[in-house]
């Protein structure tokens, strides 16, 4: 995969996802991992479309962090 590829919010997701695997203890990065980070980054497009359809990233962040 060729990270210079993609967009630099991209590269910032895709590395603050690994870092929460790593944080986790996790083997591998899964897709909560990404949506966690793209959730974190501050005037992404992830967090704006959320906040725009719910009206808050907080309870969606939650329940990726701590499923029921």
């Amino acid at each position: 995969m060729n990270l210079e590829k993609y967009t630099q919010k991209s590269q910032e997701a895709l590395a603050n996802a690994q870092r929460l695997a790593q944080e986790f203890n996790h083997q591998s990065i899964e897709p909560a991992h990404l949506l966690l980070a793209l959730l974190s980054q501050e005037e992404g497009v992830v967090p704006a479309l959320v906040t725009k359809v719910a009206g808050s990233v907080l309870a969606l962040r939650e329940g990726v962090v701590a499923p029921a």
